[in-house]
C-alpha cells in the first residue's frame, strides 16, 4: 500500500534525493508548487474542468467514469514517465488535498514494485506548513541605505564571507525599484512564498541572517507579514554613501539598459516625480545625460527611503559613512559591526 506521509517527512525524503511528483494540472502547478517538485499531470486543465463540472452537476460516480475515460489512453505513458523519476525505487506523489488523483496514481505505481509515498493533505497541507514556518523568529540583520548604495552587491559579498543571507530580491525576481523588473518571470505570489520558505529552511535560525532593507512590496510580490515585522524590528546597518558615488554606481549599473526600457521605467514613477521633474528626466534621457536622470530620480527615492528610516526605532539604526563604494571595505565593516549586535 502507498505510505501516507506528513510534510516534515516529505521534506526529509527530498533531502535524501527522492523526487516529489505533483500530479495536478499544469496551471495549478504554475500557481504554486513545492520547490523542486516535478509536474506530471493526470488531467489537463480542460479535462479537470470537465470532471469537476460533472461531479457538481451529476455526482461522484459519473465524474470518476469520465476521469477513467480521459486518463485511459495516456495511462501507460503517465506511469512510465513517473517511473523514470523514481530514485532508489522510491517516489513521493501528491495532488491538491491528497485525494483521488494522487491516490489512484500511487496504486498503479506500486504495482510496478516501487515504494510510493503520498502526502497527507496534499499541496494544501504543504501551504499550511509554509505559512506556519514564517512565524518562527529569525535573527535578522538588515543592510540598508539609499538607492545606489550597492546593498545587493554587499549582501552577496557577505555571503561569500561565509555568512547567512536571505536575498528577497532574487527570490522575487526583481531588483526592488521601478527599474528593477526582470523579463520572462511568471512567478506568482504563492510561489514566491514557497521559494522563500525553501530558502529559509536552508538557514540556521539561531544564527545571524543578513537581509537587505526593502519596502513591503518588491515589484508585485508582498513580503509575508511576520517576516516584514521581523525586518522592521531588527537592527539596521545603514550604508550612508555619498550622492556622487551613488550616481556613478547607478549610471554604470543601469546605463547599459536600452533607452526605451529606461523611458518606460521613468513613466512608472512619473506621478511620484511630479510633472516638471518627469519631463526634465525624459529630456535628459533623450540627450544621453544619465547623470541628470539619476539625480532627478534620487530626489524621489531618497525621500521614500528616509521616510521608511524615520519609522524605525533610532536605537536600532547604526549608520556607516562612505565617500565611495568599495565593496570589500563596506562588507568588512558591516560584518565587523554585526558581530557586536
Amino acid at each position: 500500500m502507498p505510505q501516507p506521509i506528513h510534510v516534515s517527512e516529505l521534506l526529509q525524503l527530498q533531502k535524501e534525493g527522492i523526487n516529489v511528483v505533483d500530479v495536478r494540472t499544469h496551471s495549478e502547478f504554475l500557481q504554486g508548487h513545492i520547490p523542486k517538485a516535478i509536474n506530471i499531470e493526470l488531467f489537463s486543465n480542460v479535462e479537470r474542468a470537465r470532471v469537476g463540472k460533472l461531479y457538481k452537476k451529476v455526482g461522484r460516480e459519473e465524474a470518476i467514469k469520465l476521469g477513467l475515460e480521459l486518463v485511459g489512453p495516456k495511462l501507460k505513458q503517465l506511469v512510465e514517465t513517473i517511473v523514470q523519476h523514481t530514485i532508489n525505487n522510491r517516489v513521493v506523489l501528491h495532488c491538491w488535498r491528497g485525494g483521488m488523483r494522487s491516490g489512484s496514481v500511487a496504486w498503479l505505481i506500486e504495482l510496478m514494485g516501487i515504494k510510493v509515498y503520498v502526502l497527507k493533505g496534499g499541496y494544501k497541507a504543504f501551504r499550511s506548513h509554509v505559512l506556519s514556518t514564517f512565524q518562527i523568529p529569525l535573527k535578522l540583520v538588515v543592510v540598508g541605505g539609499k538607492t545606489g548604495s550597492a546593498k545587493t552587491k554587499v549582501l552577496k559579498a557577505i555571503q561569500e564571507q561565509g555568512k547567512q543571507i536571505l536575498d528577497l530580491e532574487e527570490l522575487a525576481n526583481h531588483r526592488g525599484s521601478a527599474f528593477g523588473a526582470k523579463e520572462g518571470s511568471n512567478l506568482t505570489q504563492e510561489q514566491f512564498e514557497n521559494d522563500l520558505f525553501e530558502a529559509i529552511k536552508q538557514l540556521d535560525a539561531t544564527q545571524q541572517i543578513f537581509i537587505e532593507d526593502e519596502s513591503r512590496v518588491i515589484g508585485k510580490k508582498v513580503i509575508p507579514e511576520t517576516i516584514w515585522h521581523s525586518m522592521r524590528s531588527a537592527p539596521l546597518i545603514n550604508l550612508n554613501v555619498s550622492n556622487q558615488a551613488r550616481v556613478n554606481y547607478l549610471v554604470e549599473d543601469y546605463g547599459k539598459l536600452p533607452k526605451e526600457i529606461l523611458e518606460a521605467n521613468l513613466h512608472k514613477i512619473a506621478k511620484r516625480l511630479g510633472g516638471l521633474s518627469y519631463h526634465q528626466s525624459l529630456d535628459a534621457l533623450n540627450k544621453g545625460d544619465l547623470v541628470t536622470v539619476c539625480k532627478i530620480c534620487l530626489v524621489y527615492y531618497d525621500k521614500a527611503y528616509l521616510h521608511g528610516l524615520s519609522m524605525r526605532e533610532k536605537e536600532s539604526i547604526l549608520t556607516l559613512d562612505f565617500d565611495s563604494i568599495d565593496i570589500k571595505n563596506v562588507t568588512k565593516m558591516v560584518i565587523d559591526y554585526a558581530i557586536q549586535l
